[in-house]
């Protein structure tokens, strides 16, 4: 027969597990919702690092919703360049690859294909950094693209791990969880938060969450 502490025990684990999952789901919507506008994305993205981040590093008792908007407000015009230049510059690249590919049969091509292919994987893990770091710190947009830089390739195991998740969700929608789109972004964002805690260990103070809250 099973002790009253370990029935305690897997009751307070399954509490724990359904609260984040809860946290995931919520947050996940909010940050689809917010981001609609397409041109809200990027503060949309910091503010859910903040909540995750927050949740992750605090003892304190899990918020999301309060926390959510007052990132969304506060890092609004630094996020927002962020995304854009994200945008711009993943755009350009996506359709190089796009122009490469449909070309194809040819070496030079496809030579061309894979290099833009492997600066557009460069610019996703710069960016998987670059809204952590917004959400952590008050930065400039030039610093945080700098420091982005730095860690994407310092850490580089945890930036091929962030790359990874920040892809393999997309793919999986495409591939018959089209039903799971509305906490897609959760699930990257919460995965990419436990994975930014490891790669900026030693950039967050110790005992301290971010800074935005």
């Amino acid at each position: 027969m099973l002790s009253a502490n370990a029935i305690t025990d897997d009751s307070d684990r399954l509490w724990k597990f359904s609260e984040g999952l809860t946290g995931v789901c919520i947050v996940g919507v909010l940050w689809l919702l917010c981001s609609l506008p397409i041109v809200t994305a990027g503060a949309s993205t910091t503010a859910m690092y903040t909540v995750f981040l927050r949740n992750i590093r605090s003892h304190e008792p899990k918020k999301y919703v309060k926390p959510f908007f007052a990132s969304f407000r506060q890092s609004f015009r630094e996020s927002t360049v962020l995304w854009l230049i994200q945008l711009a510059v993943s755009a350009v690249l996506g359709v190089d690859v796009y122009y490469y590919y449909r070309l194809g049969g040819v070496r030079t091509c496809l030579a061309l294909e894979v290099v833009s292919l492997c600066l557009l994987a460069v610019v996703i893990m710069i960016f998987c950094y670059a809204f952590p770091l917004t959400a952590l710190y008050r930065n400039t947009v030039k610093e945080t693209l700098i420091e982005s830089v730095q860690h994407a390739f310092y850490s580089w195991p945890w930036s091929l791990l962030a790359l990874a998740v920040s892809v393999a969700v997309p793919f999986l929608l495409t591939k018959g969880l089209w039903y799971l789109v509305l906490i897609a972004g959760g699930v990257i964002g919460i995965a990419n938060s436990y994975i930014m805690v490891h790669a900026l260990k030693r950039e967050i103070p110790r005992g301290h969450g971010p800074a935005k809250f």
